[in-house]
């Protein structure tokens, strides 16, 4: 484990590309097309829950100093941290995190060991796999094609 980093959430605005684990800047790149429409819809699929008073994508926490944590979907059952200026003090109960292929396995690991340890209760990785066809008389078969392209 390394040491604490020089870093603090109070350093980074709103709109920087960066996230702390222990004081350290992680770099967290651009989503690409794929993984930002998911992260759209199954926001809003989580966010019509009567249950849930916010879903944000990307909503910021810090719950201390060198931690500044965005999951792809954080889901809160009480708003009223929610109103305050600046990051969410606590970590959302429910985090959702979407891997495309090509992901950090590592990283990927670092985060839910992050949102966990700060106060997460669960964590839902979706995979965004090749698309899946099946007939009700055949088992559930993955079939993996490419679109079509004009040569």
């Amino acid at each position: 484990m390394l040491a604490p980093g020089p870093f603090r959430a109070d350093q980074l605005a709103s709109g920087t590309p960066y996230e702390l684990s222990r004081g350290h800047s992680i770099l967290c790149a651009p989503t690409g097309a794929r993984g930002a429409g998911s992260q759209l819809a199954g926001g809003y699929v989580i966010a019509s829950d009567p249950a849930v008073a916010v879903a944000g994508v990307d909503l910021g926490f810090s719950p201390e100093p060198g931690t500044l944590r965005a999951p792809d979907v954080a889901v809160y059952g009480d708003p009223s941290e929610l109103h305050k200026a600046g990051w969410a003090k606590t970590a959302p109960p429910l985090a959702v995190e979407y891997a495309d292929r090509g992901g950090d396995e590592a990283e990927l690991m670092e985060r839910i060991r992050d949102l966990l340890q700060h106060g997460t209760r669960y964590v839902w990785v979706v995979r965004l796999q090749a698309p899946a066809a099946s007939r009700s008389t055949s088992p559930i078969a993955r079939c993996v094609w490419s679109p079509l392209r004009r040569p």
